[in-house]
């Protein structure tokens, strides 16, 4: 999955501040690729060696809750 790609999406949720974002882009992604639970299976590092698994987990759990 693309990490920049899904915290780039769940920003995006977070600006507008309404209940339930546009976020098809990630439901989508998620259905072509046959993906039905957490593609997080192990520790995701920035390319400055930061530890951004909790992050990317967190918005994955947001636009999953918060998408249509």
């Amino acid at each position: 999955m693309p990490v920049a790609q899904v915290l780039e999406n769940y920003n995006s949720c977070m600006i507008q501040k309404s209940s339930f974002c546009e976020n098809n882009y990630y439901k989508s992604l998620r259905f072509e690729k046959g993906i039905k639970q957490s593609w997080i299976n192990g520790s995701i590092y920035d390319r400055d060696g930061n530890d951004i698994t909790q992050m990317v987990a967190d918005a994955e759990k947001y636009l999953l809750e918060n998408s249509y």
